[in-house]
Order: C-alpha cells, then sequence, then structure tokens
C-alpha cells in the first residue's frame, strides 16, 4: 500500500529493518509481548520483545509465536546491566540461535555484546533512558563508541523520542 503518508515515513531505517514504515515499538519489559509485538509488525512497522531478565526458554517461546503470526522481522530488547551475567550469557546465546533480526541492550552499552550480535549477523542498538532527574548516559555521547566497537550498521535509541540512527 502507498499513501502520501506512507511514502513520508518511509525512509532509510526502514531499508535498514526490513519494515514498511518507520515505526519502532520498543521492548517494554513484559509489556511489549509476542501478541503486540507480531500486531504491530505486521502493520509494517518494527518491534522489539521485551524480554527482562527472561529465560532463555521463555524468550525462544515468545520469539516462536511472534514467527508463527508473522514473517516479518522483529528483534529483542534486552537489559545487560539488570541482569545476572549467567541469565544475560544463556540469553545472548538464545537470541543468536534463533538468529533475531535486531537486539536492543537498554541502559547499557557493552562493546563485547555489540561484537557478539554483529558477528552473528543481528543488527544492535542501545537505549538511555531518563527517570526525572536521574539520568543515564545520553545515547549521542555513546555514538562514537558504538560505532567504534562495530563494523555493521549500529541503531541508537532515546531521547529524542524518535530514534537516532547511525550507519558504521
Amino acid at each position: 500500500m502507498s499513501t502520501p503518508l506512507i511514502s513520508t515515513l518511509k525512509t532509510p531505517i526502514c531499508r535498514l529493518l526490513g519494515c514498511d514504515v518507520s515505526v519502532v515499538l520498543a521492548g517494554m519489559g513484559c509489556v511489549a509481548g509476542a501478541d503486540l509485538v507480531a500486531a504491530v509488525t505486521a502493520s509494517g512497522s518494527f518491534s522489539f520483545l521485551g524480554m527482562v531478565r527472561e529465560t532463555p526458554e521463555l524468550i525462544r517461546s515468545e520469539i516462536d509465536r511472534v514467527r508463527a503470526a508473522t514473517t516479518r522481522d522483529f528483534g529483542v530488547n534486552l537489559i545487560p546491566a539488570g541482569t545476572d551475567p549467567d541469565l544475560l550469557e544463556a540469553e545472548l546465546d538464545a537470541v543468536i540461535a534463533e538468529q533475531v533480526a535486531a537486539v536492543a541492550l537498554f541502559w547499557d552499552f557493552r562493546p563485547d555484546i555489540v561484537h557478539r550480535l554483529c558477528d552473528s549477523g543481528c543488527l544492535s542498538s542501545a537505549k538511555s533512558v531518563q527517570f526525572g532527574r536521574q539520568k543515564k548516559p545520553p545515547v549521542r555521547g555513546l555514538t562514537s563508541s558504538l560505532l567504534k566497537a562495530s563494523r555493521r550498521p549500529v541503531m541508537c535509541a532515546g531521547r529524542p523520542i524518535l530514534p537516532i540512527w547511525y550507519q558504521a
């Protein structure tokens, strides 16, 4: 479908993510589960499953549920800073084995994880958030680090509301 509005929303980001419009559903914890991700993805947008400190079995199950509902690409959101290191390793193993299109890293930027994801073929992103007066490092400040850590396209999201995209 092509309308003037859809044409306006079709940006280079769409080619990078394989979606029709440059609208991205953030992986908001348990809110962004398989049903919501499948619906938003089927609409032509790109979505992230919110897999906050979840078991690899649940992550695989949610990925399977999305794939049963749509053939479009989607991603998974993980939180390295808030996850036990052993669980994080298992989560990374799961998303890499499942060959998801993208993985978003919330609150934390770790070059070792970005390298590992990018080497596996995943698009990798880092998100920063501001809650009241508690300010996490701004995403724009991570740009040079992200680009140095990856030899593939890198996506950064955070304030402003629209994602900031960088390509190495």
